[in-house]
């Protein structure tokens, strides 16, 4: 889930405000748009939810998810796009061992599933 909505913003980021539909039509012919939509909204909400929280070490795990799946928006001589990061070129940015990004990385993983069973049952 995490892998489509950083796919799903990247393309957003790429190609400008479309709807759900017609980008996963692009990417994704043969598959049906309705529960992809329904999981990007769901991690939209995680992600929202971690970015407010009280907790420092979720804000974090959160950011570094956002960096690894979403990427970051490069802008040069008029023109745009999204370009994805490596583990080793966030450990960089932020300043941590290559290790410490990774279990951070799993960490929020584990957050949006235990999210998911909530959800779920």
């Amino acid at each position: 889930m995490l892998k489509m909505w950083g796919i799903y913003h990247a393309y957003t980021s790429r190609c400008g405000y479309q709807r759900i539909n017609a980008v996963f039509k692009a990417l994704y012919p043969t598959k049906t748009y309705i529960f992809i939509e329904n999981d990007i909204n769901f991690i939209d909400e995680c992600m929202w939810l971690a970015k407010k929280s009280l907790l420092s070490s979720l804000r974090e795990q959160q950011k570094i998810a956002e960096l690894y799946y979403k990427g970051i928006d490069v802008v040069a001589e008029g023109s745009d796009w999204s370009e994805h990061l490596s583990i080793r070129d966030i450990a960089d940015t932020l300043g941590m061992s290559k290790s410490t990004v990774d279990r951070r990385l799993k960490a929020f993983e584990s957050y949006i599933i235990s999210k998911s069973i909530k959800v779920n049952f």
